[in-house]
């Protein structure tokens, strides 16, 4: 039986797999209802900016950038469910800071842990792990999970492994503002 993390994560390296292989330039900016290009999910406040298109699909919320050039490079991914039994912070630190093994074209991929680490974010605490290889060959993704009382929140940043620190600088304003509303 896999665990919350894992069934997100399932769903993350799927959904980024076919965004990487369409090419996903499709991504619909939000509804005119959401002004000022706020990308956010109901439950998750996210102001990626301008440069940013997300659409919806199935649970999760995708975002990329609008530029043509770094639309295959960059991706932020929302994933909310219905917090379960399993779904704790403990539980996410093990998942998120452990090694990943996977396969990739036939070969196994091994992912490697850069940080984790807790973090307090708009007063709650959020799990903030780093990995390189842990969801697609190459890239380097930024985790961010939470729970509150009803909800299991995952948000990941991803990008190429090669301009992951000047991604991480993009974001971090992002991630300082981060809320979870109930």
């Amino acid at each position: 039986m896999k665990t919350p993390v894992q069934k997100f994560r399932v769903i993350f390296k799927l959904v980024l797999l076919l965004a990487i292989s369409a090419g996903i330039s499709a991504c619909n900016t939000l509804t005119s209802s959401r002004a000022a290009e706020r990308k956010s999910d109901p439950s998750v406040a996210l102001d990626l900016g301008r440069n940013w298109r997300c659409s919806n699909e199935g649970a999760d919320r995708i975002c990329r950038p609008v530029s043509a050039q770094d639309e295959l490079k960059k991706v932020v991914i929302t994933s909310i469910k219905e917090r379960g039994a399993d779904d704790s912070l403990a539980s996410y630190r093990e998942h998120l800071g452990a090694i990943k093994k996977w396969k990739f074209h036939f070969r196994y991929v091994t992912s490697k842990p850069v940080s984790e680490q807790a973090v307090t974010i708009d007063g709650r605490e959020w799990v903030d792990a780093v990995q390189e290889n842990s969801e697609v060959k190459g890239y380097t993704t930024r985790y961010l999970a939470t729970v509150t009382e009803r909800l299991a929140v995952l948000v990941t940043f991803s990008a190429r492994k090669e301009l992951f620190a000047e991604f991480k600088k993009e974001i971090q304003p992002v991630v300082e503002q981060l809320k979870v509303n109930e």
